[in-house]
């Protein structure tokens, strides 16, 4: 993180976080990170969407095409 890279792949890396503590690492993360294309495994994306932080959630299921579609977000109401 601290070389900023161009792409940041992160496995689950707010499992297990209350949601006060969720949205500070993904506000972190926006902030320090804004041109960083981040691929993150996430089990319960939807939930943990906070300001946008993910715009799309990919479906992979065997023998199936991959589904992609929109995040619906939620307002943390931290600026």
């Amino acid at each position: 993180i601290l070389n900023r890279p161009n792409i940041l792949v992160a496995d689950e890396i707010t499992s297990g976080l209350d949601p006060s503590s969720l949205i500070k690492i993904e506000h972190a993360l926006m902030h320090y990170l804004p041109n960083t294309i981040i691929l993150s495994v996430e089990h319960h994306a939807e939930d943990n969407n906070y300001d946008q932080f993910y715009d799309l959630e990919v479906h992979f299921s065997q023998g199936q095409e991959p589904i992609v579609r929109p995040i619906i977000s939620k307002p943390s109401g931290i600026k």
